[in-house]
């Protein structure tokens, strides 16, 4: 009887699989005596417990049966048009209508559903240098090839992007980088480059990613544009999500796009992973924003201890 050799049992994508850094990263700080400044790991102490209770109260007797049965794979109605406002009424937010949202199971899905619709083995992927491990790791699984773009502390360095973008053919499939206190250097995209890294990837016709998860985590300054908020020709995904803001454990995220097509590929793509992000965790993160002072006064502590902390850990340092 024939048998498969080991080197060809699993597909060769599993070869560039590696146990996620973050993952353990996170294990240490199961320890009590450490304090990890390694994950981007939110504070359980400031996670709103009993309002998420309420809610999920609420929720059962609203919508009972109805919040437990299977939805629609893009995310309840209410969700993504809470998505749509929220991001509308940021200082320098992205306008978005609900039909250009779809809900994810946490940016990480988002990630791999973006490496899934566009990439093939060997593909280039753009990336800041350094950049997050994660998006690294979902990239990889799709056998990605990867073009790194200098950054100063200003971010991304424009010039260096075009001379990629100018100097690789074919061109790559897009541009992966994360604007407001970039994960791992914790740098922001100056103001000025921001239009510029958008029409360098219009001209060029490649899509970006937009990675955006700690945008309303600033301790100080004003708010910057969103890359998505710039009219353009050119295709911008949008990625938020809820882990800096409520609670990672609810695995809430959102995909953004004025692509429709690109828009559609996701949905398909989600279809085929997990046919939708959990019911009942998107009527309750739903029902908690929907209380939108105790929701904004609750992002503000979550601002004001983290900014606290910063300052003593600086303190700590010097």
């Amino acid at each position: 009887m024939a048998t498969i050799s080991r080197t060809t049992r699993f597909a060769a994508r599993t070869s560039r699989m590696r146990a996620s850094t973050i993952r353990e990263m996170l294990k240490v700080t199961q320890q009590p005596d450490v304090i990890s400044f390694g994950g981007g790991l939110p504070a359980p102490e400031l996670f709103p417990l009993d309002a998420i209770a309420e809610c999920t109260r609420e929720v059962m007797d609203t919508y009972g049966a109805q919040a437990l049965q299977y939805s629609v794979t893009d995310g309840i109605v209410e969700l993504r048009t809470w998505v749509a406002e929220h991001l509308a009424s940021r200082p320098g937010g992205p306008q978005f209508i609900p039909e250009n949202v779809a809900i994810v199971n946490g940016s990480q899905q988002g990630l791999d559903l973006i490496a899934k619709i566009f990439l093939d083995p060997g593909d280039h992927v753009v990336l800041e240098s350094p950049s997050y491990l994660g998006a690294i790791q979902a990239f990889d699984a799709y056998q990605a090839r990867y073009i790194t773009v200098e950054m100063d502390d200003d971010g991304m360095v424009p010039e260096s992007l075009e001379h990629a973008l100018a100097h690789t053919a074919p061109l790559p499939k897009f541009v992966y980088l994360v604007p407001n206190f970039q994960n791992p250097t914790g740098r922001t995209l100056g103001h000025d480059r921001r239009e510029r890294v958008v029409r360098i990837c219009e001209h060029y016709g490649v899509p970006i990613v937009e990675d955006d998860p700690y945008g309303e985590l600033r301790f100080g300054g004003d708010h910057l544009p969103a890359l998505a908020s710039f009219h353009t020709s050119g295709t911008i995904i949008y990625c938020g999500t809820g882990s800096k803001i409520m609670a990672p454990g609810m695995r809430i995220a959102w995909l953004a796009t004025h692509d429709p097509e690109v828009r559609e590929k996701l949905v398909l793509a989600k279809q085929g992973a997990d046919l939708q992000s959990g019911t009942l965790a998107q009527y309750v993160f739903a029902q908690y924003v929907s209380r939108r002072e105790e929701f904004k006064k609750h992002v503000a502590t979550i601002v004001r201890v983290y900014g606290e902390r910063r300052d003593v850990m600086i303190a700590a340092l010097k």
